[in-house]
């Protein structure tokens, strides 16, 4: 008899989270596409609003002698006074922000400006749970399997942490076995269920290193890489200590104001080699563990986006291997050298 009211209170909870999954991904998919068109209009309102107040307003004041000569009319004139308050309002908001425009203008390819709260926003959460979207982590490079990593990392493999490279020091068996465990991790579908508190061994993604990531596949959206990179429905951020994310996009989504601000404090840079160069580069950025995702297909792959088919557009992308090898260590070395 007490089952029927628990089942009830269950089916009504379920039902709120999909709505509120539903509505979070409406609204993203709205965002993408009409966000920057919306903003570009409530821009040019504001000017034209601005342009036609100034227009009423003046015409008001040289038709109307009385209010030139006599301040208290102008005072006790409501219609006029409040018209006066709105040109004032506008003036100032038009004006900071377009300074304001000026002076960012370019942060885009300066490392933006990541605001950590709006990663972590619950309709982040929402979007993820609904396709679903998970960032799974390879049983070789977290801590859970720790026993059988140290045995891989200690004996059969060396690391480099320069470059982080993997090479095998052994032969015969141990390959083998090697081989049959990472080909079992492959083929499993079922992830552990405590796959949120599983973090990656620190020395296999050293903090002290910068990473240029390939993406693939693009998707329509690349909602994949917004989810996992971009915030922290999936805990990018305690999977992978000391390591910050970035994800690059066209240079025009930056043009738009308003929603120019919105994406700059979501880690996301242009994809243009002044952006990139300038996160790989220690020199530059003064900092390091950067985690710069590209997706390389960009838009040419997301014209190919079929269900059940990946097509990957990786010819001609060689300028991202350029950026590697000038901005990694194997530049330092040559600096050095020469």
């Amino acid at each position: 008899m007490y089952n029927y009211p628990m089942k009830l209170i269950s089916c009504l909870c379920q039902l709120k989270q999909t709505l509120l999954q539903s509505i979070s991904v409406i609204c993203f998919i709205l965002t993408f596409l009409f966000s920057a068109l919306i903003c570009w209009l409530l821009w040019l309102y504001l000017i034209i609003k601005f342009i036609k107040l100034l227009y009423i307003i003046s015409d008001e004041f040289i038709t109307n002698e009385r209010i030139i000569n006599n301040p208290y009319e102008f005072i006790h004139n409501e219609q006029l006074f409040n018209l006066c308050r709105e040109f004032i309002t506008l003036f100032i908001l038009i004006t900071v922000y377009w300074i304001y425009w000026s002076i960012d203008k370019g942060s885009e390819e300066k490392g933006s400006h990541p605001k950590y709260f709006i990663r972590n926003l619950i309709i982040w959460k929402y979007i993820a749970n609904y396709f679903p979207i998970k960032l799974v982590l390879s049983e070789l490079y977290n801590n859970d399997n720790i026993e059988y990593t140290y045995k891989v990392t200690g004996s059969n493999v060396t690391i480099d942490h320069r470059c982080n490279n993997i090479s095998d020091n052994n032969n015969g068996d141990n390959n083998t076995n090697d081989e049959n465990h990472i080909q079992s991790i492959i083929n499993k579908r079922d992830y552990p269920i405590n796959e949120k508190k599983l973090v990656c061994i620190k020395e296999l993604f050293p903090a002290n290193n910068n990473y240029l990531v390939g993406y693939h596949p693009h998707g329509i959206l690349g909602i994949g890489a917004v989810i996992n990179f971009l915030t922290e429905a999936n805990q990018f951020s305690e999977k992978f200590p000391g390591i910050t994310p970035w994800l690059t996009t066209l240079e025009i989504n930056f043009k738009a104001p308003f929603i120019r601000d919105v994406l700059l404090s979501l880690n996301l840079i242009a994809a243009t080699h002044r952006g990139i160069s300038y996160l790989l580069d220690p020199q530059k950025c003064g900092n390091t563990g950067n985690f710069v995702v590209v997706v390389l297909g960009g838009a040419p792959e997301a014209l190919d986006s079929r269900p059940g088919k990946y097509v990957f557009h990786t010819n001609g992308r060689y300028g991202f291997f350029k950026l590697a090898l000038t901005t990694g260590w194997t530049a330092d070395i040559l600096r050095k050298e020469y």
